[in-house]
Parts: structure tokens; sequence; C-alpha cells
């Protein structure tokens, strides 16, 4: 249970969330660990889950090792990955998988196994699998993946587990809506005007993400960068650990960037620096200043999700990218 802010009592009326019940198979084997011992395991397994999507990425893009090596060193310096290892989550292996599955798509093969784990482990990950829905096999094996992992789950953990799931720690969700540590669209609508306008916000964004994939025709590596952004900013918990997921779009799209031009300089300064530099904490005196300031990174996924896959799109014709799938 938290504790209040300053008062250090128990506060019974907020509870954290639990993640859906599969992730218990990716941690079944520390129930033979010690607490510590598999404390210290998961943050080792995330740097190397974080260094490895770094690293097939930049060797994918045909950057030089020495290059891929100070990338790789600089993505465990982020704030979202050291929030990460601090709270000992796991989107670092979701971003791993989400790599993998890129590297499946750029070679015109099935990306389902990959990113249907993905979707099982933190369900919003299913949007990835969306923005390739021009490729049935691949909606097809994620739908099959994500299906046969969460069949398994169930069979391991039983079935009161997914029941308590849904029926207790699904609706707790709209207690963090507000959150200012919650950068997704239905955060920054209810900050406006509760969650009211949170669902509508995220209903502008499911159409935004709809027509931005649209544009983009078969261009895998901005249908890549545009996908990871637009599930974290639809997914309605989308937390500073989360950010670890768009380090390597962020690999993929600075190219297009032309830095010398005004008009590119601005919008990608603000898209690193909210992605890559933000706080985990703000503590201003002013709430208005602190809830303005907490939606950088939303603003920051926004460029990621649309302005970036654009100009991306832009600078590769679209038969260029069909030959390269």
């Amino acid at each position: 249970m938290p504790l209040d802010a300053g008062s250090g009592h128990v506060n019974p009326d907020i509870q954290y969330l639990a993640d859906p019940p599969p992730v218990s198979l990716l941690f079944f084997p520390a129930r033979w660990l010690s607490y510590e011992v598999a404390w210290w395991l998961l943050i080792g397994v995330s740097v190397l889950a974080m260094v490895a999507a770094v690293w097939l990425t930049g060797t994918e893009l045909g950057l030089s090792r020495p290059w891929i090596v100070s990338l790789a060193a600089l993505s465990l310096l982020t704030t979202g990955f050291r929030f990460h290892t601090l709270r000992n989550h796991f989107e670092a292996v979701l971003a791993l998988l989400a790599v993998l599955g890129w590297l499946r798509v750029r070679r015109g093969k099935n990306p389902g196994a990959y990113w249907g784990l993905a979707a099982a482990l933190k369900l919003f990950p299913a949007l990835w699998t969306v923005a390739m829905v021009r490729n049935r096999r691949a909606v097809l094996g994620g739908f099959a993946t994500f299906v046969g992992v969460t069949a398994i789950a169930l069979g391991v953990v039983g079935p009161d587990d997914f029941a308590a799931y849904v029926r207790d720690v699904v609706p707790r969700a709209e207690q963090w809506y507000e959150a200012t540590g919650n950068y997704s669209l239905m955060s920054a609508g209810s900050l406006l005007g509760g969650t009211p306008w949170g669902w509508g916000l995220t209903a502008a964004g499911m159409a935004g993400f709809g027509w931005t994939i649209c544009r983009l025709g078969d261009r895998p590596d901005a249908l890549y960068v545009s996908g990871v952004a637009w599930s974290l900013l639809l997914s309605p918990l989308s937390w500073l650990n989360y950010l670890v997921l768009a380090v390597s779009p962020l690999m993929v799209a600075v190219p297009a960037i032309d830095w010398g031009r005004r008009r590119h300089l601005y919008p990608g300064f603000v898209m690193l620096a909210g992605l890559l530099a933000m706080r985990p904490v703000l503590v201003f005196d002013s709430q208005a200043i602190n809830i303005v300031l907490s939606r950088i990174p939303t603003v920051s996924l926004l460029l990621l999700a649309v302005w970036a896959p654009l100009l991306m799109a832009r600078n590769q014709p679209k038969a260029s990218a069909e030959a390269g799938v």
C-alpha cells in the first residue's frame, strides 16, 4: 500500500495496478530465487534487453560500432530507463520485442509472434500489429500468439487471477487518469475536463492513428515509428518507464530530420528532450505549471507519432519503401 505524501501513513484508498496475468510467465523462474537475487536479475535482464534493442536498431540502420556503443550507453542514462530500473519494471523487454518485430517486417516476414507476445504482456502493443493491418498474416499471427500465451498463463496461474484482473485491477485504472506522471491522451483530457474529456481525446487520437497509418502507406520504418508512439498515447496509462519503448523509434526517425532548418530543429529538439530527458517528478508550487510541463512528453509522443513518420515518408518514396519490404 502506498503512503500519503509527507504523512508516513498508509492510504487504503489508493491501490497500485498489476500487470496482465501472462506477465507471471515472465517472472515464473524467479519464484525459486530470493527477493534480492530476483531484483538484481530483473535489472540485469532489462539492461541487456535495452542494449540489445539499441544494438539491433543501430546495426539495421548501418551505424558504425562506436555510434552504436555510444547510443546503447546513453539509452541507459535516459530518465525513462533510470525510472524503469528504480521501479524494476520490464518495459525494456517490450522494447526488444518491438525491434525484433520491426526487423521481421523489414524483411517481409511476419512480426506476429513478437508483437503478439508483447500484447499479451502489456495489452497496448496490440496496436503495433494494427499499424500493419494491410498484412493479414501479421494480424492473425499476432492474435494467435496473444491467445496462445494467454491460454498458457491461464493454465499456470489459474482462472482466479484472470477474474481478479478483470474485476478488480482494470477498474482501478481510473484513479490514475489525472496523474501528471501519466503521459497518455486519456490523462491529458482528464486533466482538462475530467474522464469524459479523456475518453473524447482518446477517441480523437484513435482517429488520428487511423489517418496517420493511411497516409504512411507501405513504409515499414515510418509505420514502426508511428505505431509505437501512438500505442503509448492511446494506452490509458503511459508512465515514464514506458518511454524506453521510444528509444529505437527515435533512432529510426532522427535521420529524416534536417537539423539545419528551424522548422525541423525546434520540433526535433522537443521530441528528443521530452522523450529522453524529462524528469520523473515535477515539484513546482503551481499545479498549473506542473500540469503544463507534464504534458511535454505527450507533445513529444505526438511529434513522434505524426510529424516524424510523415517526414520520413516524404523523404522515402512509396515505391522505394515497398521494394525494401
